[in-house]
């Protein structure tokens, strides 16, 4: 994308047609990155789409406690206790 796109997009808000697939961050909580502006998106694995950060971190405090439970790496803590 050239320096014009790139500018119009930082003043005017990019649409994000064209994103990068979900990544999680080191702080836990999953994102994508807009490859038009470059801008880190909220991202919710469970709507599978894109959204804001107060609907993340509300999501996160309503799922956090039966996420453990469906995190296969914790299964194996679990059962052998």
């Amino acid at each position: 994308m050239n320096w014009i796109k790139w500018v119009l997009a930082y003043l005017f808000d990019c649409v994000h047609t064209k994103t990068t697939w979900p990544q999680r961050g080191q702080t836990g909580l999953d994102y994508v990155c807009c490859l038009d502006c470059g801008r880190e998106l909220a991202y919710s694995i469970q709507l599978m789409s894109i959204i804001s950060k107060d609907e993340q971190l509300q999501e996160v405090s309503t799922v956090g406690s039966s996420s453990k439970m469906s995190d296969p790496h914790t299964w194996g803590g679990l059962m052998q206790s």
